[in-house]
């Protein structure tokens, strides 16, 4: 609280968070682990299985990670799925509905997701190449061997 210049009546100010005060402790995914990394960029590398039962925290870190992405004004974020097994259909709505989020933004907010993945894992030789077609101008595909 910020007292004006008698020192008797409060009045309200806006405070502005660092960008390096922006933490996911609270975010939970339930069979996964993740972390974030901010040197060079951004780099969001996702760990286990996103079951079913993950479907509504994972939408939870999407969401964070998009405002952030948002408010500092990135031009691409990096996700690390080489380490991911399994993605459930629940899982994999969230990040198209993340790909329809950015696309709604204005051009000049917009940012990219580079998706970092193994051929070791079926569902990311299927399922990405179908989620790089449906937003080619937000997806871009960064192939892994391990």
């Amino acid at each position: 609280m910020v007292f004006d210049e008698t020192g008797s009546r409060p009045r309200m100010t806006r405070v502005h968070r660092p960008t390096n005060d922006f933490s996911l402790d609270d975010v939970r995914v339930e069979g996964c682990t993740f972390e974030l990394e901010r040197r060079p960029g951004l780099t969001l590398r996702l760990r286990g299985a996103a079951e079913a039962t993950a479907g509504d925290t994972l939408g939870v870190l999407f969401t964070r990670m998009h405002e952030e992405c948002v408010r500092v004004g990135a031009r691409e974020l990096r996700i690390d799925l080489r380490h991911l097994e399994v993605m459930s259909s629940s899982c994999f709505k969230d990040i198209v509905s993340w790909v329809l989020r950015i696309e709604a933004l204005p051009v000049a907010q917009r940012y990219s997701l580079v998706l970092v993945h193994s051929q070791v894992h079926a569902w990311q030789r299927r399922s990405l190449r179908a989620l790089a077609a449906m937003g080619p101008d937000v997806i871009v595909l960064e192939g892994g061997v391990g």
